[in-house]
């Protein structure tokens, strides 16, 4: 039967609560949900010919096994991968390969790291993480600014510390510095 939504309920998956071995059990479906859920590829699709709603079908000959499928009048008008529109649209890699490369760049693996547990090559893996880089760079570049004429914002800073043993003085190399600020309405 086909569908008009990959997903009925749309949940957010919580990344920063996926663990490795999670990452590695996840199949097709499971990372197909976990980006829908977050939403790098779309949950509902249009047809680019007639504008109409189009469904979800099966489709082995895709890589991730489902693909969109307009049907009006009986007539089909066009088909699209699932990846369509997506950071993902023209790529070969499997959803469950990028799941384990973005899993692993959030949490600082070295690029070694990545290319010994994806089997990936280096220069693919240099490729595809540049390009989470540049994701992330536009991300941070097309949201607005704090502050400005007639808005206040408050900042802090804290310094973070940790004494050998809960013993002596702080030790100068193991101090990290946060800054933070927000915005505080208007006036």
């Amino acid at each position: 039967m086909a569908r008009r939504r990959f997903l009925d309920t749309l949940e957010r998956p919580d990344f920063a609560a996926l663990r490795l071995k999670e990452v590695f059990s996840y199949d097709t479906e499971q990372s197909l949900k976990f980006f829908v859920g977050l939403s790098v590829i779309r949950n509902e699709a249009l047809c680019d010919i007639c504008a109409s709603s189009m469904m979800v079908e099966k489709n082995a000959a895709r890589i991730d096994g489902i693909q969109w499928r307009c049907r009006k009048q009986r007539k089909m008008c066009s088909r699209k991968s699932i990846r369509s529109a997506s950071f993902f649209f023209n790529s070969h890699l499997r959803l469950e390969s990028w799941l384990l490369i973005f899993y692993m760049w959030a949490n600082d693996y070295s690029n070694q790291q990545i290319v010994k547990e994806t089997g990936l090559s280096a220069k693919h893996t240099c490729d595809w993480l540049n390009l989470c880089r540049k994701v992330c760079q536009n991300y941070c570049h097309n949201q607005p600014k704090l502050g400005g004429l007639g808005r206040f914002v408050e900042i802090d800073e804290a310094s973070i510390c940790k004494r050998k043993y809960n013993r002596g003085r702080f030790r100068r190399g193991l101090t990290q510095w946060v800054f933070g600020g927000i915005e505080r309405g208007e006036g």
